[in-house]
């Protein structure tokens, strides 16, 4: 197969049927030292056919598509060396974006559906209330203007949150308890200052967990989080 999604190395294709219009997104773990890419593309998968191509020096690597047609679809992981990938399809029925305007204390906090979505803000409306963890060392008090959103789960869950595609260097942590903003979960923070912005993948127990939207290094901005809630 080739889409021109990435040159060399060896491809494998995988089918991706979607009954209805649908929001992917695909996560490929690859290999240390290796060189990989993940493509979604047309079932031909000949030149052009390619309809998100992600290359990335960080595992996983993020191939995003949102409002991607009832079809079959082809997903490929390209390894340079040829070796084990792992690929993961994260499928939801299509849902608009959700505009977060406000969100910026505790007393305005928004709630995510269980079912997960997609949202954006900008945190240039907001100022700066919480801490987190992953922040570079030395920033002002309470580091940038953040956004703070709230996800209450019934079950155990795995939960993904992407930041792709946001506007800055971002800061995502999640956190637990009985009142907002909770205490940050042990490896629930990720610091966004490379091109892909922040990515988390955690499992989650039954209980209200607060995602603060944050800007590392106080950066603040335009901000995209998508969260896919699967079971475990």
């Amino acid at each position: 197969q080739d889409t021109g999604c990435a040159e060399g190395g060896v491809a494998a294709a995988y089918a991706l049927d979607l009954p209805q219009t649908s929001d992917v997104l695909v996560l490929g773990r690859y290999s240390g030292g290796d060189d990989a890419a993940v493509d979604l593309a047309l079932p031909s998968c000949g030149a052009g056919d390619s309809l998100v191509c992600a290359q990335s020096t960080l595992s996983p690597i993020r191939a995003r598509k949102r409002t991607l047609g009832a079809g079959s679809y082809r997903i490929l992981a390209e390894s340079v060396q040829g070796a084990p990938m792992q690929l993961t399809a994260l499928v939801r029925p299509a849902v608009p974006p959700t505009l977060i305007p406000f969100a910026n204390t505790c007393g305005e906090v928004v709630a995510i559906p269980a079912t997960g979505g997609f949202f954006q803000g900008n945190t240039l409306n907001a100022q700066p209330d919480f801490d987190a963890g992953c922040d570079i060392g030395g920033p002002p008090p309470r580091g940038g203007p953040d956004q703070i959103l709230e996800l209450t789960l019934s079950h155990p869950k795995r939960v993904v949150l992407d930041m792709q595609g946001s506007g800055y260097a971002t800061l995502l942590s999640v956190r637990e308890g009985v009142t907002c903003p909770g205490t940050e979960l042990t490896g629930a923070c990720a610091a966004g200052y490379f091109p892909e912005r922040s990515f988390l993948d955690l499992s989650l127990g039954a209980a209200t967990h607060y995602i603060l939207v944050d800007g590392y290094a106080s950066q603040g901005g335009t901000w995209f989080l998508d969260v896919h809630v699967v079971d475990p």
